[in-house]
C-alpha cells in the first residue's frame, strides 16, 4: 500500500513561485529605484556644491585680478608722480644764481657782455612762465632790457616764480624754470635767449603748458644750444638737478624774513618791508597798510629795491582794451628806470 509523503515534502503549487518572484523583484526594484534616486540627489547636490564653489572661486579670482590691476595702476601713477617730482641727479646751483647756497636761492643774474657801470641800475623782475601779463612785459621790453644789461647800464635779475602751478596741472612753471636754470648751467650765454623763447611759446590759454619735447629739443635748437652744452643741459634736466634751486627761489621770494646776508636785505630784491592791504595793494615800509608779505604776484618789478609801477610801462585806453607799451627804445627805458631809482 502506498504511503503519503510528509507535508514538508509536498510540492508548492506552480502559481506560488511567480508570485514570490514578483514580490522579490518588486522589492529589489524599489530598493534599486531608491538607491538611484539617492545617487541622483547626491550627484545633484555635489554638482550644486561644485557650481557654488566654482562661482565663489571665480568671484575671488575676479576680485584678486581687479585688486592687482588697481594696485598696478596706483603703483604706476605713484611711479609716474615720483618720476615727475623726484630728482635723480645731484642738485646744483646755476652759475649766475645769486648764491652758491642753494637754501638762499632767489634769482638768476642775466649774464652781460660788458662790465657793470658805476651808475648801473639794479632791476629785479618777478615773473612766472605761465603768466600772461609777464609775457606781455617780455614781448614789449625783453630786447631793450637785454641791450641795457649787455651795455652795463642795468644789473638785471630774474626771479623765476612757479606759484601758478598751484592753479594748473603739469608743473609747467616748475619744469620751464628748471630748464632755464639748466641752460644757465650748461651755457650761460644762452640763458636769456632760452628765457625769451619760453615766453614766445607761451600757450594762448593760460596753464596750457609746455611739453618736454619743447623744453629739451625744440627750444634748445632754436637758440643754438648744441654739442656738449646740449648734452650737459639734457643731463641736468632729466635728472631734475635744478629742482631744489627752483623750489627755493619760490619759497624765498615769498619770504618776509630778512634772510640775505648782503644787500638787498630781502631775497625778493629790496631793503624794504612790504605790506599788503585788503585790496591787494602793496606798500613799502608802512605797517599801517596791512599785513607784511613777500612778493606774491607777477609781474612785480623793483628798481634799486623800490617798487616800480608796472603801468609806467603800459597804457590802457579802457578796461576792455589791451595795454600798449609806452616806451619804444632802450635809451628811453633806461631814463625811466633811472628816474625811478632816484625818486
Amino acid at each position: 500500500m502506498a504511503t503519503k509523503k510528509p507535508a514538508s515534502a509536498r510540492k508548492v503549487p506552480a502559481t506560488a513561485k511567480p508570485q514570490a518572484a514578483n514580490a522579490a523583484n518588486s522589492a529589489a526594484a524599489a530598493k534599486a529605484g531608491a538607491d538611484r534616486r539617492a545617487e541622483l540627489r547626491a550627484q545633484q547636490e555635489a554638482a550644486a556644491r561644485k557650481g557654488r564653489r566654482n562661482r565663489l572661486l571665480m568671484i575671488i579670482a575676479i576680485v584678486v585680478v581687479v585688486a592687482i590691476v588697481v594696485g598696478l595702476i596706483i603703483w604706476g601713477i605713484g611711479k609716474a608722480g615720483k618720476a615727475s617730482s623726484s630728482p635723480t641727479g645731484d642738485q646744483i646751483t646755476p652759475p649766475d644764481g645769486n648764491t652758491t647756497d642753494i637754501s638762499q636761492a632767489a634769482w638768476i643774474n642775466v649774464p652781460s657782455t660788458s662790465p657793470l657801470k658805476s651808475t648801473a641800475v639794479r632791476v629785479d623782475i618777478h615773473f612766472d612762465y605761465q603768466c600772461p601779463y609777464c609775457k606781455m612785459t617780455e614781448d614789449a621790453y625783453a630786447k631793450m632790457l637785454e641791450s641795457l644789461a649787455n651795455s652795463g647800464d642795468i644789473d638785471l635779475n630774474l626771479h623765476n616764480r612757479i606759484f601758478l602751478d598751484g592753479n594748473f596741472p603739469g608743473l609747467n612753471s616748475q619744469r620751464a624754470a628748471m630748464a632755464a636754470a639748466c641752460v644757465d648751467y650748461a651755457d650761460d650765454t644762452k640763458f636769456y635767449a632760452y628765457n625769451n623763447i619760453i615766453f614766445a611759446n607761451q600757450p594762448a590759454t593760460e596753464g596750457g603748458g609746455y611739453t618736454d619735447k619743447q623744453l629739451t629739443s625744440d627750444f634748445p635748437a632754436s637758440i643754438g644750444l648744441t654739442g656738449d652744452a646740449l648734452a650737459k643741459f639734457n643731463t641736468c634736466y632729466s635728472g631734475r638737478q635744478t629742482q631744489d634751486w627752483v623750489t627755493n627761489v619760490e619759497k624765498n621770494n615769498l619770504g618776509i624774513i630778512a634772510n640775505n646776508a648782503g644787500s638787498p636785505t630781502y631775497l625778493y630784491g629790496s631793503d624794504s618791508k612790504l605790506y599788503q592791504d585788503g585790496s591787494g595793494n602793496i606798500y613799502a615800509d608802512d605797517s599801517s597798510k596791512g599785513t607784511q608779505v613777500g612778493v606774491n604776484a607777477t609781474p612785480t618789478i623793483f628798481v634799486n629795491g623800490k617798487i616800480f609801477a608796472w603801468n609806467t610801462l603800459f597804457t590802457q585806453a579802457s578796461s576792455s582794451s589791451n595795454p600798449t607799451p609806452t616806451i619804444t627804445d632802450a635809451a628811453s627805458l633806461l631814463s625811466v628806470l633811472q628816474q625811478s631809482a632816484g625818486s
